[in-house]
C-alpha cells in the first residue's frame, strides 16, 4: 500500500506527524481526521496555490482521511497579531493575504468554505508567507441545504451560522476574519468599523464577498492608528436599512419613551418625577447600548472581547448591573436634592 512509503519521524499528537518518504527522502506532514470533505482535499491537490500546504497524497480508511502534505516551517499568525512593533499596515498586508487565500476557496467551481480561520490555523513560513493549513472544518457550499449537517468551528470565532443558526457560506469566512482583524488592533482604532460590518450576526449585513473585505482593508491603510470618531447615527434598528426592522424599531423606540414619560412617583413633587423619567429614560438607552454596542462604550472593557462565549456575555452582564446601580446612585442623589428644595 502507499502509505507504507511514508515513514515516521516524530509524532505531534495522536493526528499530527512527521514522516518521510522513504522513496524521495522528502519530510512531509501527516495528518489524520474522521471529520473531512473528500471533495476539498480533491481540489486542493488539483490546484495547488501558494496561500496553502502542497498535497502530496490523500486516502480514506476506515472512515478516516490521512493526508499527506507539504512540512511548512514558520510560527503561528499569533506572532504577527502581538508584534507591538509591526506596522500596522504591514499587519493589513498580511490580512489581505489571507483574504486572497479565501476568495480562491471561494472562488472554486464548488466553493469551498474554509470555517474555521484563526491565528493557530494560519503558518507565517520562514519567508514571510502566509500558509493556512488544517481544513478538518471546512466544508463544499450546497446549494439549496438550509444549514450545515456537521456543525464545526472554534468558540469565539466562529459565525452564528455554524451554530446551527443556517448554512455556512462565504460571509461565514469574513465574519470569522472580522473576529481575527478585531483582535489585531485597538478597539478604539478606525480599523473597527471594518470589523463591526464584517461580524454582523445577519449574514445578509456583512459584506457579501472576500473581495469587498479586501477593499475596505486596503483603503484602512494608513488610517489604522487614527481614533474611531463615535458614531451615534444611524441608531441600531436602523443600521441594516431594512424597512421592516426600522419600523419595529421606531415602534419599541416610541413605547420606550412613552412609559419612561408615563412614569410618576408617588407622594414625589414634580422635580423626583422629572428625575425618575430620566432616570428609565437612561436605563433604556443603556439596555440599547448594551445589546448592540452603539456607541462603542462596552467594547473598551477588559473581558468584553473574550474568544470565549460565556465569559463575554459575564462581562457585559457585570458591566450592565455597574452602570444601572451608578444610574440608580445618580439619580437617587437628584431626588434628595430635589426633596430637600
Amino acid at each position: 500500500m502507499r502509505k507504507e512509503i511514508y515513514q515516521e519521524l516524530y509524532s505531534y499528537d495522536s493526528k499530527h506527524s512527521l514522516v518521510m518518504n522513504s522513496i524521495t527522502g522528502d519530510v512531509l506532514m501527516c495528518k489524520t481526521s474522521r471529520y473531512f470533505d473528500p471533495a476539498v482535499y480533491r481540489f486542493l491537490e488539483e490546484h495547488p496555490d501558494p496561500h496553502f500546504p502542497k498535497i502530496i497524497d490523500h486516502w480514506e480508511e476506515g472512515g478516516e482521511l490521512t493526508v499527506i502534505e507539504e512540512f511548512i516551517q514558520g510560527h503561528t499568525f499569533d506572532s504577527i497579531i502581538h508584534d507591538k512593533e509591526m506596522p500596522d499596515d504591514r499587519k493589513i498586508d498580511y490580512l489581505i493575504e489571507i483574504c486572497k487565500a479565501l476568495s480562491f476557496l471561494h472562488s472554486a467551481p464548488i466553493p469551498i468554505i474554509y470555517r474555521d480561520i484563526k491565528p493557530s490555523n494560519i503558518i507565517v513560513s520562514s519567508t514571510g508567507d502566509i500558509k493556512i493549513v488544517d481544513f478538518d472544518a471546512a466544508k463544499t457550499f450546497k446549494k439549496g441545504s438550509v444549514k450545515d449537517t456537521v456543525l464545526l468551528g472554534t468558540e469565539g470565532f466562529a459565525a452564528p451560522e455554524q451554530y446551527g443558526f443556517g448554512q455556512s457560506d462565504q460571509r461565514t469566512d469574513i465574519y470569522t476574519m472580522g473576529i481575527m482583524i478585531r483582535d489585531m488592533f485597538a478597539p478604539s482604532h478606525r480599523i473597527q468599523r471594518v470589523v463591526e460590518q464584517a461580524t454582523m450576526l445577519d449574514p445578509d449585513d456583512r459584506y457579501q464577498s472576500m473581495e469587498i473585505l479586501i477593499k475596505k482593508l486596503e483603503m484602512s491603510k494608513g488610517t489604522v492608528g487614527q481614533l474611531t470618531p463615535v458614531m451615534l447615527f444611524p441608531i441600531p434598528g436602523f443600521r441594516s436599512r431594512k424597512v421592516p426592522r426600522m419600523l419595529l424599531s421606531t415602534a419599541l423606540y416610541i413605547l420606550g419613551i412613552l412609559l419612561s414619560l408615563g412614569i410618576s412617583a408617588d407622594g414625589g413633587g414634580a422635580g423626583t418625577t422629572l428625575s425618575a423619567r430620566l432616570a428609565y429614560l437612561s436605563a433604556l438607552f443603556c439596555i440599547i447600548d448594551c445589546c448592540s454596542d452603539w456607541t462603542g462604550f462596552y467594547y473598551r472593557f477588559p473581558f468584553i472581547r473574550s474568544d470565549n462565549l460565556f465569559v463575554r456575555i459575564m462581562a457585559k452582564t457585570v458591566l450592565s448591573v455597574v452602570i444601572l446601580l451608578a444610574w440608580c446612585i445618580v439619580f437617587g442623589g437628584i431626588n434628595v436634592l430635589v426633596l430637600k428644595d
